[in-house]
């Protein structure tokens, strides 16, 4: 398995759009994703999404309860009003968290690679955050972009001591 090199913030293509994957990249994909996950694995993330890597396409990995998951052209199908307080943290910026109040659930469709049908389940808690962050990097969205401008100045200056 390869592991892939992750991109910090400020990388600007971090904050580009991925571009949905074709059916006929499905079976390049399964590597991909092995490799995905032992990056994630690796850096000791709960999850990684292509373009963290410089691949923009509409791909991520999730640690979830039964193992790691890939997720190919994700779509978030509901989102709860109730919300989630998790800490946050992003691979893309190591160092620095913050709360963001997610949504408590959430029901994301996503591809199934093997089959080429298009499955949706719904998350909770940690899993359901982890999804949101990760279906965020294929919308070039990072932590900080969902913060309040004081917040996000504060955690711009608290990235910048640790990278020093």
């Amino acid at each position: 398995m390869a592991v892939f090199e992750i991109l910090k913030y400020p990388d600007p293509r971090l904050t580009r759009i991925a571009a949905p994957v074709t059916p006929a990249d499905y079976a390049a994909l399964r590597r991909f994703i092995d490799d995905l996950a032992e990056t994630m694995y690796v850096a000791h993330g709960l999850g990684l999404a292509a373009p963290q890597v410089g691949r923009l396409i509409r791909v991520f990995v999730v640690e979830l309860a039964a193992g790691p998951v890939g997720f190919v052209n994700p779509t978030i199908e509901y989102t709860s009003a109730e919300r989630s307080d998790f800490s946050e943290g992003c691979l893309s910026m190591p160092g620095v968290t913050e709360h963001l109040g997610r949504s408590a659930v959430v029901s994301v469709s996503r591809i199934d690679i093997v089959t080429g049908a298009r499955v949706t389940e719904s998350f909770t808690g940690m899993e359901a955050v982890a999804v949101q962050h990760e279906n965020d990097h294929l919308d070039g969205v990072l932590i900080r972009d969902r913060l309040s401008p004081l917040k996000r100045r504060l955690m711009d200056r608290e990235y910048a001591k640790r990278r020093r």
